[in-house]
C-alpha cells in the first residue's frame, strides 16, 4: 500500500526522525555520511536562525527535509538553506512537494525571490529546480539557483491570467540541463513562459537587476533596453521602452519612474499605442561611493508601468562604475620614517583611451614620493607601478585623491577618497575602512569585514594560517538573522597592554534590546570576550546565542577523565566524536592545516559549549526579571600555547606533566640527488647543532652491506665505493647508527636512472589529435581535442587514471569534468578553462643535478575570464629516463597589471580496472592504518603522503606533497577517487613563479613520508 505522504512543520519531537533520515541518506550526497542522534538534530536546530523548516512524513517516518533562511549576502531574499530526500523516497515527488511549500509560503510573506545552491555535478535535481520556477545561474563556483515566481505573483497585471493558469501546470518553458540566460552584449536575460486556454504569457527578466525587462502577451508585447549595462556615474543615458499593441483594440499606457540608490530617473507619461510605440527618456547615475558588487542585486532602472489599468514593475539592472578603478596595495607590516613600497592600480573601465592624471594627498603623517600619477590606457586596459610613501606615526590614511580623465578631448576630473592604514610589529591600531572595522594590537587582529555576511567577526595575524571565526550572533528564541542584514556600532579603546573592540547590535524585532561583543586583544596572541545583553523595551524571557567556528585538526580536550586527541584522519563529524556533556575541562586545543600554529579556546563553567552544525555554540537565557545580563569571560588563543599542559595549567591552575621534542638526521645518496645510474655514495648529516659519531651501517638489496666506524665527531660523513648489485625502479636504503647501547634505524628512497631515450609521438585517432611521451616504462598522454589534462597514465601498460576522455560531461561534484591529472586555479571551472587559449607541446627541462627530464606541457592564456585574465597557467609533467616517477609542477605569468593571491590545486583521479577496485591508504597520526575503498561513501583525509593501489596489481602509486605544501588530500565518494594538493602564491605584476613540484612514484616496495626528502627536494 502506498504511504502517505505529508508536509509538516518540524518540532523537536521529530528529532529522532530527522537524525535517521540523514544518516540514510548518503547515496544523495555522494556517499557522504553522517552520525546524527537525537539530541545533535536537537541542538542544531535549537541554534538555527531559518525562518521555517517542513519535513515530509510518511508512516510516521521523517524521509524529507526543507529549511528556509534569510540570505543574509542580498537585500529582500531568502533562501532554501538545505533540502533532502531520502533515497529510498525518491521518484515520490516529495521534493517537489517540499519546495513549492517554500516558495508558496515566501510568496504569500511578500518575497519577491527564494534561491538555493547546490553542487555542479548535481544536474539529477536540475529538471525538478527549474519546473519549480528556478534559474541557473551561468557563473563558476556552486550551482546558485534565483527563483522569482513569487515576484511574478505579486504583479497586479498577471493576477487575471493566473486565477485561470497554475504557474507549475501550464508552464511552457523548455527545461535543460544547463545555466540559464540569453545574452544580449553585456546583459543576460531569463525567461518564464506559461500558456492556459490558448492565452500565452512569455516574461523575461534581467539576471543582474532581478527584474521584469519585458512582456509578451496574445494582445501586446513590451519591452525596456539599455544599450550598455556598465555606465560611468555622473553622465545621463537612455532607456527604451518598446511596445507592441497586437490586439487591434487601443492600448492604454502610463508610466512613471522610480528612483533606486544612485539612479535618478524622472519621466511621467500616459498614452494610447494603436499599433507600436516606442520612447527613450533619460535617467542619471550619481555619484557613487564603492565598486558595485557583481554577485548582488545591481541598481535597477525602475518604471511602473499600467497597462489598461493594471500594475507591473519593469526594472534593468546595470552596474555604475567609476571611470577608473584605482587600488593602492602595499604590505603588511610597515617602518615609520622609511621608503615603505606600496603599489598603484589603475583599470579603465570605458571602451574608449584615455590620459588618466591621479593627484594623491599628504594628511599630515602619509606623504607619497610620487604625488602625481600619468598613465594612459587603452580601452579596458590595467596597468600596475611602483610607489613608496613614508610615514610618521602608525594609524589610518584618507584623504581625496584627485582624478583626471581625458576622453576623446573630453576633460573630467573628480574626487574620491582613498584609505588604508599602515601599522608596525607592536601597533595597537583601530582602523575603520570602507571594506572592514578592524582592531590590531602586534601582528594580530579582530576584523569585521563589510562585505557578504558583513558582520562576521575573524580573529587571526598574517603569519598564522586559520583562525577563530565569529558568525553573526542572534536573539530569540526563535533565532532569527536579522543581525546579519543590519551595520552594528563598532567602538574601541586601548591602553598599554591591550586595545578593546565593542561592537553592538541593536534588534528591531525584540524592541530594541542589544547584543554587545566586549573584545580585549594582547600583542602576544590572546584575546578576551565576554557578551551583554541589554534587554532594551523587550518585557519577556530572552535568550541569546554566540556562534564560533575555530580549527579543530588534532583536536586534544580532556573528555570524562581522559585526554583524548583527535586526529585530522578522522572521516566522522566532530559533533559525533566528542560528547560535549562528558569535556570536563572547559578548553579544546587545535592545531592550523599546516599543523604549524596552535588555537586554544577556555571557556567559563557558566558556558556550556554545543556543536551546532558547522559552529559551536554557546547560549546564554535572560529571563524577564532580569534587566541586563554580562557574562563570564571566554578566552581565545593563537600561538599562546605550545603544549597541553600549558593549557592545563592556565585553566586548572596547577602544573601538569610536560612533554618534550626529539630530533633526526638526514641521509643523502649522491649528495642528494635520488636517481641513480652506476654510482653510489652514502652521507649523514645533521639537522641541528650536534654532530654526528658512532658505528655505521648500510643494507639494500641492491648493494651489498658496508660499515664504518666515526669516533671523530663530525657535522657530516660520507660512506664510499659502495658495490652496487642492481638497481631496481625504486630502492630503500636502511642506515643503522649504534652509540652508547642505543641502536637508530633511518631509510631513504633512491631510484634508478637509465639512458634510454625519452620518446614523443603525435598520432590523429577518430579525428582527435593525441600527444604522447614515453620513458620505457611510464606512458603519458594528453589531447588539444579533449581538454587541458593528462588523460592517460600508463604503468607497463596498465591504466591508471580515471577520466572522460574523449568527451568532458557531469561526474560527481563537478560539471563539466575530465579527470585525468591537471593544475587548475581554485576559482576557475573547466567550463571557463576550455573557452581559453590552450596550447599543448613537448617539453625538456633539467634539474639542479643536471638530469633531464622530458614531457608534456600544457600552457593556458587567459583572455576571457575577468577574474583571470592576463595570466598565464603552464603545466609540466615530465618523465626521466627509465625511472618510474612523474614529475608535475606548473609556471605562472602574471600580465594582468595586477598583483594578486594565486590558488592553484593539482588533483589527480585514479582508476586501476574500476574505481571500486582502487583504494587509498595512509596510516594515521595515531599509528593507525587506514584504507578507502573508492566508489563506496565520501571520505576525506589529509596525509603527507598519498597511497593508492589495486590488490590485482603488484605495483603502488605514491604521490608526494612539494616541499612548501604541508599535505594533500585524498578524498572518494561513489564516483571518484582523487589526491588534491593547493598551493597558494602572491604573483606581482610582470611577475613568474614556478612552483615546487610534486612526484608520482610507482613501487613494488611501500614507502614512507619520511624516506622522500632528496626527491622532493628536487627543482626542476
Amino acid at each position: 500500500m502506498e504511504k502517505e505522504i505529508k508536509i509538516i512543520e518540524y518540532k523537536k519531537e521529530f528529532a529522532a526522525g530527522v537524525a535517521d533520515m540523514w544518516n540514510r541518506s548518503s547515496e544523495g550526497w555522494q556517499g557522504d555520511h553522517w552520525d546524527k542522534s537525537e539530541e545533535s538534530v536537537r541542538n542544531g536546530e535549537e541554534a538555527s536562525s531559518c525562518l521555517k523548516l517542513w519535513i515530509a512524513i510518511a508512516n510516521k517516518e521523517v524521509i524529507g527535509y526543507c529549511k528556509l533562511s534569510e540570505f543574509p549576502q542580498d537585500k529582500e531574499t531568502w533562501y532554501i538553506d538545505l533540502l533532502n530526500v531520502r533515497p529510498d523516497f525518491f521518484g515520490k515527488k516529495i521534493g517537489k512537494k517540499l519546495l513549492l511549500t517554500a516558495i508558496d509560503y515566501s510568496q504569500k510573506m511578500g518575497i519577491s525571490r527564494v534561491d538555493l545552491h547546490t553542487w555542479p555535478g548535481n544536474l539529477k535535481a536540475v529538471p525538478l529546480y527549474k519546473k519549480c520556477g528556478y534559474f541557473w545561474i551561468d557563473r563558476d563556483g556552486s550551482t546558485h539557483l534565483i527563483n522569482l515566481i513569487p515576484k511574478v505573483l505579486k504583479q497586479a497585471l498577471f493576477q487575471d491570467f493566473f486565477s485561470k493558469a497554475d504557474w507549475y501546470k501550464d508552464s511552457t518553458r523548455k527545461i535543460e540541463v544547463v545555466p540559464d540566460g540569453r545574452k544580449e552584449g553585456d546583459f543576460e536575460y531569463w525567461t518564464y513562459s506559461w500558456e492556459k486556454d490558448k492565452e500565452t504569457l512569455e516574461i523575461e527578466f534581467c539576471r543582474r537587476g532581478r527584474g521584469i525587462r519585458k512582456i509578451e502577451t496574445n494582445d501586446y508585447s513590451i519591452t525596456a533596453t539599455i544599450a550598455d549595462r556598465k555606465l560611468i556615474f555622473g553622465a545621463k543615458y537612455q532607456v527604451k521602452y518598446e511596445i507592441k499593441n497586437k490586439s487591434g483594440k487601443p492600448l492604454k499606457i502610463e508610466i512613471k519612474s522610480k528612483n533606486d540608490e544612485m539612479i535618478k530617473f524622472n519621466f511621467e507619461d500616459s498614452f494610447i499605442v494603436d499599433d507600436e510605440r516606442s520612447i527613450e527618456p533619460e535617467f542619471f547615475i550619481d555619484k557613487i561611493d564603492k565598486e558595485t558588487n557583481e554577485e548582488k542585486t545591481q541598481p535597477n532602472v525602475i518604471a511602473e508601468f499600467k497597462i489598461n489599468g493594471k500594475e507591473v514593475l519593469f526594472e534593468i539592472g546595470i552596474s555604475p562604475q567609476f571611470p577608473v578603478k584605482f587600488i593602492v596595495s602595499k604590505n603588511d607590516m610597515s617602518f615609520i620614517n622609511s621608503d615603505n613600497e606600496c603599489w598603484i592600480s589603475v583599470e579603465n573601465m570605458s571602451k574608449d583611451d584615455i590620459e588618466f592624471i591621479g593627484k594623491l594627498k599628504a594628511d599630515g603623517n602619509v606623504s607619497f614620493k610620487n604625488k602625481e600619477i600619468f598613465l594612459s590606457l587603452k580601452g579596458n586596459e590595467k596597468k600596475t607601478i611602483k610607489n613608496s610613501f613614508l610615514f610618521k606615526k602608525v594609524g589610518k590614511y584618507q584623504n581625496e585623491a584627485e582624478f583626471t580623465i581625458i576622453q576623446k578631448s573630453k576633460k573630467f576630473t573628480y574626487n574620491r577618497d582613498i584609505e588604508f592604514f599602515v601599522r608596525t610589529f607592536t601597533d595597537k591600531l583601530f582602523a575603520k575602512t570602507r571594506v572592514s572595522d578592524t582592531i590590531l594590537c602586534g601582528k594580530y587582529y579582530l576584523t569585521m569585514m563589510k562585505k557578504n555576511n558583513r558582520n562576521a567577526l575573524f580573529f587571526g595575524s598574517k603569519d598564522i594560517q586559520g583562525g577563530f571565526f565569529f558568525p553573526v550572533p542572534s536573539l530569540g528564541k526563535p533565532y532569527n538573522s536579522e543581525f546579519a542584514q543590519v551595520d552594528p556600532i563598532f567602538e574601541s579603546t586601548q591602553n598599554s597592554e591591550s586595545i578593546s573592540a565593542k561592537i553592538t547590535y541593536i534588534s528591531k524585532k525584540f524592541l530594541d534590546a542589544k547584543f554587545i561583543f566586549h573584545f580585549e586583544l594582547f600583542a602576544g596572541g590572546m584575546l578576551k570576550m565576554f557578551i551583554e545583553i541589554d534587554r532594551g523595551n523587550w518585557k519577556d524571557d530572552l535568550q541569546a546565542i554566540t556562534y564560533l567556528w575555530f580549527p579543530k585538526n588534532n583536536a586534544t580536550c580532556m573528555s570524562d577523565g581522559k585526554l583524548i586527541r583527535i586526529p585530522n584522519d578522522n572521516s566522522d563529524s566532530y559533533e559525533s566524536i566528542w560528547d560535549y556533556n562528558k569535556i570536563d575541562e572547559n578548553w579544546i586545543m587545535s592545531k592550523s592545516d599546516d599543523k604549524k600554529s596552535d588555537f586554544t579556546i577556555v571557556w567559563n563553567n557558566e558556558f556550556r559549549m554545543k556543536a551546532g552544525g558547522w559552529r559551536n555554540v554557546f547560549e546564554s537565557t535572560i529571563p524577564k526579571e532580569m534587566e541586563n545580563f554580562k557574562s563570564k569571560e571566554i578566552f581565545f588563543f593563537k600561538d599562546f600555547f605550545k603544549r597541553v599542559e600549558d593549557v592545563r595549567l592556565f585553566v586548572l591552575q596547577k602544573k601538569v606533566e610536560k612533554n618534550y621534542p626529539i630530533s633526526t638526521t638526514d641521509i643523502l645518496i649522491n649528495n642528494g640527488n635520488p636517481f641513480v645510474e652506476n654510482q653510489l655514495t652514502v652521507s649523514v648529516r645533521c639537522n641541528a647543532n650536534n654532530k654526528v659519531s658512532g658505528k655505521f651501517s648500510i643494507s639494500s638489496d641492491v648493494i651489498e652491506q658496508k660499515s664504518i666506524m666515526n669516533e671523530e665527531k663530525k657535522s657530516i660523513i660520507e660512506i664510499t665505493d659502495i658495490k652496487i648489485k642492481r638497481i631496481k625502479g625504486t630502492n630503500i636504503l636502511t642506515l643503522n647508527k649504534f652509540e652508547n647501547g642505543i641502536s637508530k634505524s633511518s631509510k631513504v628512497v633512491f631510484f634508478k636512472k637509465g639512458n634510454d631515450k625519452v620518446n614523443f609521438q603525435e598520432i590523429v585517432e577518430n579525428d582527435m589529435k593525441i600527444m604522447t611521451v614515453s620513458n620505457g616504462i611510464i606512458e603519458l598522454s594528453t589531447s588539444p581535442d579533449f581538454a587541458p589534462v593528462i588523460h592517460s597514465m600508463k604503468y607497463n601498460d596498465q591504466e591508471w587514471l580515471d577520466s572522460l576522455f574523449p568527451n568532458p560531461g557531469p561526474k560527481s561534484w563537478w560539471n563539466p569534468w575530465a579527470g585525468g591529472m591537471y593544475a587548475r586555479n581554485v576559482e576557475i571551472n573547466l567550463k571557463t578553462i576550455l573557452k581559453e587559449k590552450n596550447t599543448f607541446e613537448f617539453a625538456t627541462k633539467k634539474d639542479q643535478f643536471g638530469n633531464e627530464w622530458k614531457g608534456i606541457s600544457i600552457k593556458t592564456e587567459f583572455v576571457k575570464n575577468e577574474a583571470m585574465k592576463g595570466t598565464i597557467l603552464i603545466q609540466y609533467f615530465l618523465l626521466l629516463s627509465n625511472s618510474p616517477v612523474v614529475a608535475r609542477f606548473f609556471e605562472q605569468t602574471n600580465i594582468s597589471g595586477f598583483r594578486f593571491n594565486s590558488r592553484v590545486r593539482n588533483n589527480c583521479f585514479f582508476k586501476a580496472d574500476s574505481v571500486q577496485n582502487t583504494f587509498y591508504e595512509f596510516t594515521s597520526e595515531t599509528d593507525e592504518k587506514i584504507q578507502v575503498q573508492g566508489g563506496i561513501s565520501e571520505e576525506y583525509f589529509n596525509t603527507k603522503l598519498g597511497k593508492f593501489f589495486n590488490f590485482n596489481r603488484s605495483e603502488t602509486v605514491f604521490i608526494t606533497t612539494p616541499f612548501d605544501v604541508v599535505q594533500q588530500e585524498m578524498g572518494a565518494n561513489s564516483e571518484i577517487i582523487n589526491s588534491s594538493i593547493s598551493q597558494t602564491k602572491l604573483l606581482e605584476t610582470d611577475e613568474i613563479k614556478i612552483s615546487k613540484p610534486s612526484f608520482i612514484i610507482f613501487s613494488e616496495e611501500d614507502i614512507n613520508h619520511n624516506w622522500l626528502d632528496m626527491l622532493r627536494r628536487i627543482e626542476l
